[in-house]
């Protein structure tokens, strides 16, 4: 539910879906397919275009196709779905990802933790079209009403309502600070 965080070409804000190449070879997309029904593997045809290893490509999920090579011709639900990435070679297609994208409030993303690794989690700081490594900020189970963190930003104490158990990551994942209680001092 993109409402503020980045704009397409035209300036709407439209859902997006981010593409990053893992692989250490440039890849083309022409072969691959986007949906979010299993059932419909064709749904949406990526562009024929390439990504450079490391590289990242934002494709807007608005079902604006006029807007562009770039828009899928499918929403995605911010109550939550599965989107599916197929490929085909020859007579066979192969599920190369699938994301369960649980519901995600408005301007939040869902996403690797870490670039091409696991796990998904949902950030409260979207990073579209650049490292998800880049200072964002990651809340593996989110839910609105348990979770609040005070002050914000802080260089000190930071408090927690209503959690009891905590852990606190550094960017690479290792775990920098966790134990019990409503405040920690960082």
């Amino acid at each position: 539910s993109n409402q503020s965080v980045i704009s397409d070409e035209t300036g709407s804000y439209a859902d997006w879906i981010e593409l990053y190449n893992a692989s250490p070879d440039p890849i083309n997309l022409s072969k691959y397919y986007l949906s979010d029904n299993k059932s419909a593997p064709f749904k949406w045809n990526l562009p024929d275009v390439t990504m450079n290893s490391g590289a990242f490509l934002l494709l807007w999920a608005d079902s604006d196709m006029e807007d562009g090579p770039l828009h899928t011709n499918f929403n995605l639900n911010a109550g939550g779905e599965k989107v599916y990435l197929f490929k085909k070679q020859g007579n066979e297609l192969t599920v190369m990802d699938k994301v369960n994208m649980p519901a995600t409030p408005t301007d939040y993303s869902y996403g690797r933790e870490i670039d091409g690794a696991e796990p998904w989690i949902t950030f409260s700081n979207t990073t579209p079209n650049a490292s998800n490594q880049g200072g964002t900020i990651g809340l593996s189970e989110y839910n609105q009403d348990v979770i609040s963190c005070y002050p914000n930003p802080t260089r000190g104490e930071l408090n927690f309502s209503d959690f009891e158990h905590y852990q606190i990551k550094d960017l690479s994942g290792r775990i920098i600070e966790k134990g019990q209680g409503k405040g920690i001092d960082l």
